[in-house]
């Protein structure tokens, strides 16, 4: 009888509240919550737990870890089916379906990284974190940074991911400023590993851009925030390269690279691109910087060298850190550089040298 009940309030449970898609979850659930009833939920381990007194099963079912993440996940289910369309995937209250966040927990300021590590790194630099949110593969942190309000996201890697990223972030706050603190490799003769470069304009290689925008629209960096990350970078004391990014649609045969079984279409692209000037190859930028002239919002992008493809070279793990981490500083001293000269611009359409900065902005601050 106990079987039956279970069978068939899981179905109502399926058809009601979680849907046809996730039916094996609502048996889990029912049938969880009965063990958990029953005292015979297996503990830590698979240890199994032995029948307490009366009143335990409430405690148990309470506290349990297990019974907790099952129907955390079940609310999730819920809130996902309450979304308000197929074109405007956000709930009522306007939290974004793939990035879990709603206006008031996204900052203006904000970096973007591809490596959800990298967001924990530069989030360790905060004062406070007051939001930090997961889901899929995106992860955020909100707080202040030498106090200024910023944000920086782990939006994972490739075009795709950052299109979704840019566009969801945008529902959630007004004049964002957004820079890009990637990895890269370099393209030309002279650059080093562990070298910073500053995006100017992009190649578009991937086509999720070219979903809004013609195929010869430019993917062109704002021109104040390529000066405050280049002032930033002067700064942090690592040497600087400014120019053209090329962003690939993926790391393997979009940039050439021979893998055994996997010989690339296009296997001189590489040079192809070094012998038009192009700097260095990543897979985000010009889906970023394109995204922001359409809305019209501040963007950049600064990358360091992890690849040198003139030698060949990639670049070690304690070097790759010291990079990591300048990129990183680089990106967090422009957001206070570009608030200093949003101070100082007022209702200018653009901040000019001849404004000057606050001190906030002077190169003299740490």
């Amino acid at each position: 009888m106990l079987v039956l009940f279970t069978a068939l309030l899981a179905d109502r449970v399926r058809r009601l509240v979680i849907g046809e898609a996730n039916a094996p979850l609502a048996a889990l659930i029912l049938s969880t919550a009965l063990t958990v009833r029953t005292g015979a939920l297996p503990g830590p381990l698979g240890s199994a737990r032995e029948p307490g007194p009366p009143g335990h099963e409430k405690k148990e079912e309470a506290s349990s870890p297990v019974h907790s993440q099952i129907f955390a996940r079940s609310e999730r289910g819920v809130q996902q089916a309450m979304m308000r369309s197929a074109e405007e995937v956000r709930d009522e209250s306007g939290r974004q379906y793939h990035i879990d966040l709603a206006p008031g927990e996204v900052a203006p300021a904000i970096i973007l990284v591809g490596d959800p590590k990298r967001a924990e790194r530069v989030a360790s630099f905060f004062d406070e974190v007051t939001i930090e949110r997961r889901n899929r593969e995106f992860v955020t942190l909100t707080g202040v940074h030498k106090g200024l309000a910023m944000t920086v996201m782990g939006t994972g890697m490739g075009a795709g991911s950052t299109e979704i990223a840019v566009i969801e972030l945008c529902q959630c706050v007004d004049d964002p400023v957004m820079i890009r603190c990637g990895s890269s490799g370099a393209l030309q003769p002279g650059m080093q590993l562990g070298d910073l470069v500053i995006t100017q304009g992009a190649l578009r290689m991937e086509a999720a851009s070219l979903h809004f925008v013609d195929p010869g629209y430019p993917a062109v960096a704002d021109p104040q925030v390529m000066l405050a990350l280049a002032q930033a970078a002067e700064e942090v004391g690592r040497p600087v390269h400014m120019g053209i990014t090329a962003t690939a649609p993926g790391f393997y045969g979009a940039q050439g690279r021979r893998i055994p079984g996997f010989p690339p279409r296009d296997p001189g692209i590489v040079d192809r691109l070094a012998s038009q000037g192009v700097r260095n190859l990543e897979m985000e930028a010009s889906t970023l910087l394109t995204l922001a002239s359409l809305r019209r919002f501040a963007a950049g992008a600064v990358c360091a060298v992890y690849a040198t493809r003139v030698d060949n070279k990639f670049i070690e793990p304690e070097a790759k850190s010291s990079a990591e981490l300048a990129c990183i500083q680089t990106g967090l001293r422009a957001q206070h550089i570009l608030a200093a000269m949003a101070s100082r611009r007022g209702k200018r359409a653009l901040w000019h040298p001849a404004l000057g900065l606050d001190e906030s902005g002077s190169s003299s601050r740490s």
